[in-house]
């Protein structure tokens, strides 16, 4: 069965809805809704060692999904700088809290390896809300419940970490 393809960015490309729609932030999206989130996805390579986003960086509200490739999560430190806290690979996401909650990246990310993502600008998901205020409020729950989810793999290590102390 070929891929559904739609219009994304400037370029026809080709996105699997089916793909799509098992990622976390995109499940439960009814066909109608993935069809109008997908149309404003942009699909970008990156080269390995590529920051796509900086620690600190403002104004920069958009949410990524790893279609292949792979990327390190950079955290600063008080005393080396910066620590590696994760490893993201195909179908992860990164940026929930920029896009939700218009703050601050909270980490750097970098590629380690050839990359693609797919991403979805503060300004696109407006255009979902205006067009399918359901598939944008399902989005939106989505979203919250991957921070919530992030949030308490947290609490579980900061509790570990105190125990071995």
């Amino acid at each position: 069965m070929p891929k559904p393809q739609f219009k994304t960015g400037k370029r026809f490309e080709a996105i699997d809805l089916h793909w799509l729609g098992g990622k976390s932030v995109f499940s439960a999206l009814a066909p109608r809704g993935l069809k109008l989130v997908a149309r404003f996805l942009k699909r970008s390579t990156h080269p390995p060692k590529t920051v796509l986003c900086w620690e600190g960086a403002v104004g920069d509200d958009r949410l990524f999904i790893v279609e292949s490739g792979e990327l390190e999560v950079l955290k600063k430190t008080s005393k080396k700088g910066a620590r590696r806290i994760a490893i993201l690979r195909e179908g992860m996401t990164f940026g929930e809290m920029s896009l939700v909650g218009i703050a601050p990246r909270s980490a750097t990310v970098r590629t380690l390896k050839k990359t693609i993502t797919l991403s979805l600008s503060g300004k696109d998901l407006q255009k979902v809300y205006k067009k399918d205020s359901d598939t944008f409020l399902l989005f939106i729950m989505n979203l919250a419940r991957e921070i919530c989810r992030r949030l308490g793999r947290m609490n579980e290590l900061v509790a570990e970490f105190n125990i071995r102390k």
